[in-house]
């Protein structure tokens, strides 16, 4: 089901979300491992924000590039999309191949975390899956998403294989592969520089693994924020394995929001290498992301981290900083083989441990 027959242009200019959605409807009515197929353009596919509906056994299959309408465009017609390319309540389905440009420039230029002066509203995500299982995203690459570049909620069962992800270090909140209330990911050799987590993982998630790769810039590989405004949150059975992580202003962190409840248990981190990283390991049971007044404690627990042949330079005198909350302490914290020097000096990096079991 090439989108050309379906009226596709791919100059860059038309808009063509309407051929995608056509192509992809009569592929998934076809279904049996039928294949939506994107040729390549010289220009790319200019498309505004497409939801694409329920489907199985459905391969899409990018060989252009693809290009989001700018900020002007989106707020005057598509203001209350929160998506690019929303995927709902699809099964047996695999994304291959292919450029996703977010055209994201303006949006940050438009942050408030950017210019103080703007109100504070969420840019869209470029790619999103919700609701769905059975699902392989291969081989593509998105740039300069508005905000996060691709998330996965509430679904199971995904597996995202070598996925490139390149926006500036100065793009606000554009994490790189964001899970959320989702079972059984695996993230594997996926490339990622970003202006926000490169991995993060937030509440309802369990067993997810991040495997291989490299990160940063950015915001290292993330279990949270968790609990925000006294909120329950769960995260369980995480492992991060075989990360290069280089130049990023955090390697691996736990962050739980002040007043928050719930727990993190099993996590592994291991086999990881830091290069130049900042922060490059963290709890931090105190998170507050602007003024949260007096300082509360937390009852969200963390149990059960491990911390496994870790090594690498740390850009600050300090390579572990945990910050656990009285209230909420962490136990069962174990490390094992943590080499961490300041710079090239050769000298250890110095840790912080508050409330630590």
């Amino acid at each position: 089901f090439n989108v050309k027959n379906y009226g596709a242009v791919g100059d860059g200019k038309h808009d063509d979300a309407q051929a995608f959605l056509d192509a992809y409807n009569a592929a998934c009515q076809a279904g049996d491992n039928a294949v939506i197929l994107v040729p390549s353009t010289s220009a790319g596919y200019y498309l505004s924000p497409i939801s694409f509906g329920e489907c199985t056994s459905v391969t899409m299959k990018v060989d252009g590039t693809l290009h989001a309408i700018p900020r002007s465009a989106w707020l005057s017609k598509f203001s209350s999309e929160k998506s690019w390319l929303l995927f709902t309540k699809v099964t047996d389905f695999t994304l291959t191949g292919g450029t996703f440009n977010g055209n994201g420039q303006d949006w940050w230029a438009h942050s408030c975390k950017k210019d103080k002066s703007q109100h504070c509203t969420d840019a869209p995500t470029a790619v999103r899956f919700e609701d769905s299982k059975n699902i392989k995203v291969e081989g593509i690459t998105i740039t300069n998403s508005p905000q996060i570049h691709i998330t996965f909620s509430d679904s199971q069962a995904i597996q995202a294989t070598d996925v490139v992800i390149n926006s500036p270090e100065s793009s606000p909140n554009t994490d790189g592969i964001h899970v959320s209330g989702s079972t059984n990911v695996v993230v594997r050799d996926a490339d990622i520089s970003a202006g926000d987590d490169c991995v993060s993982i937030v509440s309802g998630s369990s067993n997810i693994q991040v495997l291989g790769g490299r990160c940063g810039p950015g915001h290292g590989i993330s279990i949270g924020s968790l609990g925000k405004g006294g909120s329950y949150a769960t995260v369980s059975n995480v492992q991060v394995s075989g990360v290069k992580i280089d130049a990023a202003t955090n390697g691996v962190r736990i962050k739980t929001w002040q007043g928050g409840k719930g727990y993190v248990s099993n996590v592994i981190f291991e086999n990881i290498s830091m290069d130049n990283v900042k922060n490059p390991i963290i709890i931090d049971q105190n998170y507050c992301d602007g003024g949260c007044g007096k300082k509360r404690g937390s009852s969200l627990t963390i149990q059960g981290v491990t911390y496994s042949n870790i090594v690498g330079t740390s850009a600050s005198p300090d390579g572990i900083n945990l910050h656990c909350s009285s209230s909420g302490a962490c136990t069962n914290i174990h490390f094992s083989n943590v080499k961490l020097t300041l710079g090239s000096s050769g000298k250890a990096a110095g840790a912080v441990c508050e409330n630590v079991q």
